[in-house]
């Protein structure tokens, strides 16, 4: 699970891939901006984050979307939702919605809406891999 330890000067960077044609789900662990707040462990050469002290979502809602370049128009919206103490904000994207994009790369957004001023709080590449067996 990627981690976001957002501060309100830059967005974090999360790189992404999927299968084309297939549903994406995925979570982003968010911990508050303290000491300790997350640990990073390597397993098998793979960095694992925890959270120790999660932060609080309640009340927050977010946007998230992906386009061929920044800036440009949306090519498909993913469905955000979150735990809300729990610190954890789980990302979708419909079948549907994948089967729509063709392979290549492209780039995500996740905004932070809560204040009617929108807040980036995440960013970065997506790979879409077409697959070897038909879908």
């Amino acid at each position: 699970m990627p981690v976001a330890a957002f501060n309100g000067a830059k967005p974090v960077v999360i790189p992404w891939s999927f299968m084309r044609g297939d549903p994406v789900t995925f979570v982003i662990g968010v911990p508050t901006l303290t000491a300790d707040s997350y640990t990073i462990t390597r397993v098998n050469g793979v960095e694992v984050a925890t959270i120790n002290s999660a932060f609080n979502l309640t009340g927050k809602t977010f946007q998230a979307a992906i386009a061929q370049s920044y800036g440009s128009t949306v090519l498909a919206t993913l469905t955000v939702t979150h735990n809300g103490t729990g610190g954890e904000m789980t990302l979708a994207l419909a079948q549907a919605a994948s089967e729509g994009l063709t392979s290549g790369r492209y780039v995500w957004e996740l905004v932070e809406t809560t204040s009617g001023s929108p807040v980036t709080i995440a960013i970065g590449p997506v790979i879409v891999t077409e697959g070897v067996v038909a879908r």
